[in-house]
């Protein structure tokens, strides 16, 4: 798939993440690690060095009678206008990105996942460099602020619940590579969100009851156009509210 860079753009929007806690990478049983936002981290600061490509998809996070109370799921986007949770429960997926990064703060490798609103200065990166802000060798870090919700700032105009500025430009040292490599890669994007079918989406979701039988378990410098054109111009601007959302 290539890099869905170009689909981000500069209106704002609000969302959040949830690091994937108890949840593993199928095929290795790699432990994933997703960077924790959402209401938990209003007032923190991030430093986050993206890596490698940004993937761009449509994602629903509905609210359901379970115990975890609520359903999360990807859907293709060749499906995301035309599926059982739109037809049954007019409810529409939500575009969402995800990148690796390296977070400076704890030197860990996570999965940056959400809303145009954080990836729109990965846009602008590209915009301006021609560069994709996770390749190895143009790169940079940028300094990512969660704010509360209404909050306000000096002139009394409300901050964007989340905010993200490019720091500098770094290139990732041969060391830092090595560290990424030995401690088994990339996480792989397509296979962490790889879409549910169709017809098991309301089932994965929580809106129908589970059927019978066993459910199934590059430096990113080419190809940047098209993702970084719907960051921007993303096709919704709603708010989502995902604290204490099972990934």
């Amino acid at each position: 798939m290539a890099d869905d860079i170009g689909k981000i753009n500069r209106n704002k929007s609000k969302s959040g993440n949830k690091g994937g806690k108890g949840s593993y990478q199928k095929g290795n049983m790699r432990k994933l690690n997703f960077l924790r936002l959402g209401n938990k981290a209003v007032g923190k600061k991030f430093t986050l060095r993206p890596v490698g490509k940004i993937k761009a998809y449509y994602k629903y996070i509905v609210e359901n009678n379970t115990p975890s109370k609520w359903g999360v799921a990807v859907v293709a986007e060749e499906d995301k206008d035309s599926n059982p949770i739109v037809s049954k429960h007019n409810k529409y997926p939500k575009e969402t990105f995800a990148v690796n990064v390296i977070n400076r703060d704890t030197g860990e490798l996570q999965i940056l996942e959400g809303p145009q609103q954080i990836f729109e200065a990965f846009g602008d990166y590209y915009e301006r460099e021609s560069k994709a802000p996770g390749s190895y060798k143009n790169g940079a870090d940028f300094k990512l602020t969660v704010n509360g919700l209404n909050q306000k700032d000096e002139n009394d105009k409300n901050l964007p619940y989340y905010h993200n500025k490019f720091v500098k430009q770094t290139p990732l040292s041969q060391s830092e590579i090595e560290e990424i490599e030995e401690n088994g890669g990339l996480f792989d994007l397509d296979k962490i969100l790889k879409p549910t079918p169709v017809d098991e989406l309301e089932e994965k979701l929580g809106l129908k009851s589970a059927s019978n039988g066993d459910p199934d378990e590059d430096d990113g410098d080419d190809d940047q156009g098209e993702v970084f054109n719907r960051m921007k111009n993303p096709e919704s601007n709603d708010n989502v509210e995902d604290d204490d959302i099972p990934f």
